[in-house]
């Protein structure tokens, strides 16, 4: 109370309800707006983190599946080898080139898949900090209209 006591004495003594009314609308308001641009950078936060892991889970898929391709051909060859065929046949090479076909459109699919969403956590997270910034000025100038308004 003693913090307030300027304030209550310039309102003299019938305006002391009203004067610290005003105080604390303006301490609410601006608290309230702190706490909404807290939780908005935390969320923005969250989605940057996410893109981050989107990317690396992207390169991970990618990897992975160049890893699958080469295992599978690896195979094709050695049960080819292992059965007297020759892997250099038209029939052998068209086989594989199917193979590295199927595997790179699913590749590149799952791949893009994680990047686009990776790129929406990125946007989600500028729109997030943008956001708290307007609700931090909102709640400021509704504290403020608060206090001068009464």
């Amino acid at each position: 109370m003693a913090a307030l006591a300027p304030l209550v004495g310039l309102a003299g003594a019938g305006g002391a309800a009203s004067s610290l009314g005003a105080v604390l609308g303006l301490a609410g308001s601006v608290v309230g707006a702190v706490g909404e641009y807290q939780a908005g950078q935390y969320a923005a936060d969250q989605s940057k983190r996410a893109a981050e892991i989107g990317r690396v889970q992207a390169d991970q898929i990618d990897a992975n599946y160049r890893d699958e391709l080469n295992s599978t051909i690896s195979n094709i060859r050695s049960i080819r080898a292992a059965a007297g065929v020759a892997g250099n046949t038209p029939t052998a090479m068209a086989f594989e080139d199917k193979q590295r076909q199927v595997s790179d459109r699913e590749r590149q699919i799952d791949v893009g898949s994680r990047r686009m969403q990776a790129n929406q956590d990125d946007a989600d997270a500028r729109f997030r900090r943008s956001a708290s910034k307007f609700a931090l000025f909102g709640g400021v100038a509704s504290g403020l209209s608060k206090f001068y308004g009464a």
